[in-house]
């Protein structure tokens, strides 16, 4: 009975089809750790692919985060405009930091002031993973 129970696991596990969502970056070589460099390539259109929880398989919503070089970022959900905040990238005991304007209501929770790694391609906001809290990656798109 334990094998065909064991069997009947191995088969279902093998057959799930799961997508896996690798990294673009290299995580000791290509994350930037300089202020500059980070302001530079925040800039631009990035989409929500993975989120890091304690929570197992969470729902990665259909979210668009828009940076302008202007000190700008939008939210959108389900291409709707959610939230506008205004944002700058800070050197805060040796992590960046995205210190933004964003309030605990409303759409705007990727951005309330996480601690950013980011790469030319890739974006991942720590909202305090370290302490069960939310981690959100996004790979650029435009």
């Amino acid at each position: 009975m334990k094998t065909l129970i064991f069997m009947f696991l191995t088969g279902f596990l093998m057959t799930c089809n799961k997508k896996e969502i690798t990294s673009t970056c290299n995580a000791n070589t290509d994350y930037t750790k300089d202020a500059g460099q980070a302001r530079k390539w925040i800039v631009g259109d990035w989409k929500l692919v993975r989120v890091t929880t304690m929570i197992p398989n969470p729902t990665v919503a259909n979210v668009v985060l828009k940076f302008s070089d202007t000190g700008q970022v939008s939210t959108s959900k389900d291409d709707k405009l959610t939230a506008t905040n205004t944002y700058q990238i800070a050197d805060v005991q040796g992590n960046l930091v995205l210190k933004t304007d964003a309030e605990s209501t409303g759409e705007n929770w990727y951005v309330r002031n996480p601690i950013v790694r980011i790469c030319s391609s890739e974006l991942f906001l720590d909202g305090g993973i370290a302490y069960d809290g939310p981690g959100y990656t996004f790979q650029r798109i435009k």
